[in-house]
């Protein structure tokens, strides 16, 4: 599947899509870095338009996402990148889980959407009491969790996951629990 479309990405952070569409596009989100980090630019514009109305929020969304587009297509240096002055202080957005997320066949990975500036991010799989399952850290926007960990899941439970990015030193930024659930043989048709 290409890029993603502004449309397709308003329509995403929307939920107006189809249960299909919706599948499809989150899909496409766990394989391409480049689209989460455009998904993650485009919700942090739409968060700082106050009082946008959800009407009027579609195309907005269309536009911010045109408009990441356009900017990360621009090639050149910015007045950012001048050696002659520190970078602006800026404040971070949590990550946002994508996968897995409700009931899924089995966990081969977690995917989260990548936030500006982070340089390493760590995952944390959760039973229901809260005690750590598995942890790790990385670099990319998703981590394949090994398969003594996926074995070890019960599909009669429920699971919780979360990630943390690192935004400067000493500093993280931290998505919300996602609960997921793995889906017993045959039950997810």
């Amino acid at each position: 599947m290409p890029h993603l479309e502004p449309e397709q990405i308003a329509a995403f952070l929307e939920r107006t899509l189809s249960a299909p569409a919706h599948a499809q596009v989150e899909g496409h989100l766990v394989e391409c870095r480049d689209c989460r980090t455009e998904m993650l630019e485009v919700e942090h514009i739409i968060r700082t338009v106050p009082g946008a109305r959800r009407w009027a929020a579609v195309p907005l969304l269309a536009a911010a996402a045109a408009a990441v587009v356009l900017v990360v297509a621009l090639p050149g240096r910015r007045a950012a990148d001048s050696p002659h002055r520190e970078p602006a202080v800026q404040s971070s957005l949590a990550p946002t889980t994508v996968a897995p997320n409700g009931s899924v066949p089995r966990l081969e990975r977690l995917t989260w959407t990548g936030v500006m500036g982070a340089d390493r991010y760590r995952v944390a799989l959760f039973d229901t009491a809260g005690q750590v399952l598995w942890e790790t850290t990385v670099s990319d926007t998703t981590a394949s969790v090994p398969a003594t960990v996926s074995a070890s899941l019960d599909a009669s439970g429920s699971y919780f996951w979360s990630v943390r990015a690192r935004v400067g030193w000493d500093r993280w930024t931290e998505s919300g629990l996602t609960e997921f659930r793995v889906a017993e043989p045959g039950a997810m048709r």
